[in-house]
């Protein structure tokens, strides 16, 4: 991939990469003038390690990709906090898959505190994690000022939205 310039869209899901291979994909996303449209790592183990490799990818080359799908994973607040930071000042990043992952409160009230500066992602997927009422609550003061976020999923495991979850639709 580092040497293969013409892949756009590198799709690893259900493959087992874990943290080893989201940090190698990492590597090659931070070098300068690399741009990849979807990057897919659902399903593969990858935990806060892997998570904050790619943030910190994003972070040094702010355009290296418009879709990142870490859907399925052991992302925690840790990660999903390095993502969030990137993500202030990533402008190509158009849509972040983080469902079915181990993100809190704390991880959830990072990425609405950053998506705040963020005027190009529209699509954040955080249904079934634990983000609980703050993050849910985090998440719905996010879309009173953000307007360029079309797509906001926070649905509860289960289905059933937080109370936070519930005003969102409420407050657009």
């Amino acid at each position: 991939l580092a040497a293969n310039r013409s892949v756009t869209d590198v799709s690893l899901a259900r493959n087992g990469v874990g943290d080893a291979g989201a940090i190698a994909l990492a590597g090659v996303m931070a070098r300068g003038g690399r741009e990849l449209g979807a990057v897919d790592l659902r399903e593969n183990g990858v935990g806060d390690n892997g998570a904050v490799s790619l943030g910190g990818a994003m972070l040094g080359n702010p355009r290296c990709v418009v879709e990142l799908d870490l859907s399925a994973n052991g992302v925690g607040d840790r990660g999903a906090a390095a993502i969030a930071e990137a993500l202030k000042t990533h402008d190509t990043c158009k849509v972040l898959r983080l469902s079915r992952n181990r993100i809190g409160p704390k991880g959830a009230e990072e990425l609405a505190r950053c998506l705040v500066f963020n005027q190009e992602l529209f699509c954040l997927e955080l249904a079934e994690n634990a983000i609980g009422d703050p993050g849910g609550m985090a998440l719905a003061r996010l879309l009173m000022v953000n307007e360029f976020m079309t797509e906001l999923s926070a649905r509860a495991r289960g289905g059933a939205a937080t109370r936070g979850g519930s005003r969102m639709k409420k407050l657009r």
